[in-house]
């Protein structure tokens, strides 16, 4: 008979993994490490991307590099693209709030003469029909708008 683990249990076994205790584990207790899983950088490097990809094909964003150690940190980044439900970010909005989902795509889109999302050349005219236009895009600033962040 197979072990059932459940959504609970999953969690708090992916979170030991990324972080290498369970939550509100004190100082003295075994991490992951110690149980012998993911002791190597690049197994957990792996680990990270693959639970990162996970969460992007079910729901949006894409992870075009594997994750990396920054200053002592592992960050895995996230890129923007039509599979999101929203312009917002979705899952990942509240993250990284300084961080910009489209960032690439806007730039390319205005070395082509495009000034927002849905394709309009504005030329500093009025986009859309409103301050929102069908797309969701800003029409002052001609991007998505700014995500609300949650406390």
């Amino acid at each position: 008979m197979s072990k059932q683990i459940s959504a609970a249990e999953l969690a708090e076994i992916v979170h030991l993994l990324l972080t290498g205790k369970k939550p509100g584990q004190g100082d003295g207790e075994a991490t992951a490490v110690e149980h012998g899983q993911l002791d190597e950088a690049s197994q957990y490097q792996r680990f990270m991307t693959s639970v990162a990809e996970v969460v992007a094909n079910h729901c949006g964003g894409e992870v075009r590099k594997p994750a990396e150690e920054f200053e002592g940190v592992w960050y895995v980044g996230i890129h923007g693209n039509e599979s999101l439900p929203d312009t917002a970010g979705g899952i990942w909005a509240a993250y990284d709030p300084e961080g910009e989902l489209f960032g690439e795509l806007a730039e390319a889109l205005r070395s082509d003469g495009i000034t927002d999302y849905c394709g309009q050349v504005c030329g500093g005219g009025e986009c859309g029909t409103g301050p929102l236009c069908v797309n969701g895009i800003d029409s002052s600033t001609h991007m998505p708008p700014v995500p609300v962040k949650l406390s």
